[in-house]
C-alpha cells in the first residue's frame, strides 16, 4: 500500500493496524509524524432545491402549496485548500445547507446537482468517506 506524504515522497514505511473492531491503518515515516491514508476532494453543489412537506400548523393558517422550498437555485464549492465561510442572518437556511450536502436529510425532495471530486454524488460511498459535526454536537 503506497502513501503520498505532506513533500509530495511516497512511503513504503510498516503500516500499524490498532483498533479492535476498526481497522485503522496509519503511516509513519522517519520524522515520527503519522499520516491518515485519504485523498482531499472538492465538493461543488449546482442549482440545488431543497423542498418540505409544510406542516399541519402551517397550513390551518392559510398555507395552500403542496410543497416548502427551504433552498432555491443555491450553486457553490468547498475547494482544496481554501477555509471557506458560510454566512448569513438566522433562518437563511446555512444549516440546512449543509445538512442537504451531507445527506442527513431524509425527509423531503432534495433538488440539483452534487458532485464530489468531480464526479456525481452517492450518498452510501459519501457517507463511509466523511465526517459531519453538528453545530449543536456534545
Amino acid at each position: 500500500m503506497n502513501f503520498f506524504l505532506p513533500d509530495g515522497t511516497r512511503s513504503y514505511s510498516k503500516l500499524i493496524r490498532i483498533g479492535f473492531k476498526f481497522n485503522f491503518y496509519l503511516c509513519t515515516y522517519l520524522t515520527g509524524k503519522m499520516v491518515l491514508p485519504f485523498e482531499p476532494l472538492t465538493i461543488t453543489f449546482q442549482d440545488l432545491q431543497y423542498y418540505v412537506e409544510p406542516t399541519l400548523e402551517m397550513r390551518e393558517h392559510g398555507f395552500t402549496g403542496k410543497r416548502l422550498q427551504l433552498l432555491c437555485d443555491v450553486t457553490g464549492s468547498f475547494r482544496l485548500g481554501v477555509l471557506t465561510a458560510l454566512m448569513g442572518v438566522s433562518g437563511a437556511g446555512k444549516t440546512t445547507l449543509l445538512d442537504v450536502l451531507a445527506g442527513r436529510k431524509t425527509s423531503g425532495v432534495v433538488e440539483g446537482e452534487i458532485r464530489i471530486g468531480g464526479y456525481p454524488k452517492v450518498q452510501d460511498r459519501f457517507a463511509r468517506i466523511s465526517g459531519y459535526c453538528e453545530q449543536t454536537d456534545v
